[in-house]
């Protein structure tokens, strides 16, 4: 009795994604990760990858604005720069600030936790119940708030910023202090 070759293909997958967490996620995932993985070598191998400075001008006048040729993969821009080297290293900088947030985010996240396992069970409890109710409140409210009572903005400020009329500010500040006020008490 010979076994079909499909049937033996859809039980060497089936096998390979219970074993593997990431075979089992999306196919969307894991194209996420590849294309992750290139910019990340990419940028880390910027100095090596690069044809050219991405600073330098090389001829400012004869190379402005030329579409790709084969020194030029991705043609130059209009100071004559590469644009693959610039690319390349402003990967780099992508980079940095994405693993920065992160880390921000962590170390915020991590004071917030400490703060709140070395008081008491209460203060967590309560700052839990702060979280959840600025959350709870609309974008509007919670911008408004915050740049209010964090960023001292005034409400001419705040408008601009949120791109809302003067007049919206100053009630979206007061039902978000009432609703936080009826929310905590």
């Amino acid at each position: 009795m010979t076994v079909p070759w499909s049937a033996v293909r859809r039980s060497a997958v089936r096998r390979w994604r219970t074993r593997t967490p990431l075979a089992a996620a999306h196919p969307g995932t894991i194209l996420a990760a590849i294309v992750l993985a290139m910019i990340v070598l990419a940028g880390v191998g910027a100095p090596w990858l690069a044809p050219h400075d991405p600073l330098a001008q090389l001829d400012v006048i004869a190379l402005k604005n030329r579409a790709p040729t084969f020194a030029f993969p991705l043609g130059t821009d209009p100071y004559s720069r590469d644009v693959l080297s610039r690319a390349l290293f402003g990967a780099r900088t992508s980079l940095l600030v994405g693993f920065v947030g992160a880390g921000v985010a962590v170390l915020l996240a991590l004071a917030w936790g400490t703060c709140a396992g070395i008081a008491h069970a209460r203060m967590g409890d309560r700052l839990m119940r702060l979280v959840d109710a600025l959350r709870a409140l609309p974008f509007n409210h919670r911008a408004a708030l915050a740049l209010r009572f964090h960023e001292q903005m005034t409400d001419r400020e705040i408008a601009e910023t949120l791109g809302c009329r003067i007049g919206s500010v100053g009630p979206w500040i007061q039902r978000g202090l009432a609703k936080l006020r009826m929310d905590l008490s």
